[in-house]
This record gives structure tokens, sequence and C-alpha cells, in this order.
């Protein structure tokens, strides 16, 4: 569950969302991941992609929501 807030820091800090929440259960693959952003005008992307052992963000790709 810390990997989950970790993952979620990363996504705010680094591509500028408001909030993120990754969906649990994580993939059994090490560091995938998927979340729901929101960014500061309430739009919503879903966001999948991995997270390195050093916590960098790799083959991350978030899609706005319609």
């Amino acid at each position: 569950m810390k990997n989950n807030k970790k993952i979620e820091k990363r996504l705010e800090n680094d591509l500028g969302f408001e909030t993120c929440k990754v969906n649990p259960p994580q993939n059994k693959i090490q560091g995938e991941f998927k979340a729901e952003c929101q960014n500061s005008y309430e739009d919503m992307f879903s966001c999948q992609g991995k997270i390195s052992k050093d916590g960098v963000l790799t083959k991350t790709n978030c899609d706005k929501e319609e």
C-alpha cells in the first residue's frame, strides 16, 4: 500500500495532477499500476504505467476521460 502512495505522489508531482488514486489491486507484475487522476480543472484522467524500483515513472500514459 505504501507503494501506491509513492505512485500517487509521483503522478501528482511529475505530471501536475491535483489528485491521483491508484486502483487496487496492483498487477502481479512489479511496478505496474493503473490510476485515476484529476487535474485542477476537475478533468478526469485514466493513467497506467510502471514505476521503477527507485521511484521513477516509466511508460506512463494518461488519457482524458470523456
